[in-house]
């Protein structure tokens, strides 16, 4: 994904701090061939190891979830609420 440099968060404390005050994110997933995605809450983990740790609750009747390995290639994105970026 291509970010213009105007639009990007180059601190990484207000990027956690995104992520810690909005839980709920939006978890898409690339299993057996098609992209799967599933609004998640997530509870970031600073303290595990040197990169940090987002933990989410997956139901497991959840079909996405039957599909997913250890090296399923999956991105979270979490949300500002009420924010857009406009083409201008």
């Amino acid at each position: 994904m291509v970010v213009p440099k105007l639009h990007q968060q180059p601190d990484r404390d207000a990027s956690l701090m995104l992520m810690e005050s909005r839980a709920l994110g939006a978890w898409v997933c690339h299993c057996a061939g098609e992209l799967v995605a599933n609004h998640v809450p997530f509870l970031l983990d600073r303290t595990r190891g040197q990169r940090d740790n987002v933990p989410g609750s997956f139901a497991r009747v959840n079909g996405g979830c039957k599909q997913l390995t250890s090296t399923t290639s999956s991105v979270v994105v979490f949300r500002v609420a009420k924010a857009s970026i406009s083409p201008g």
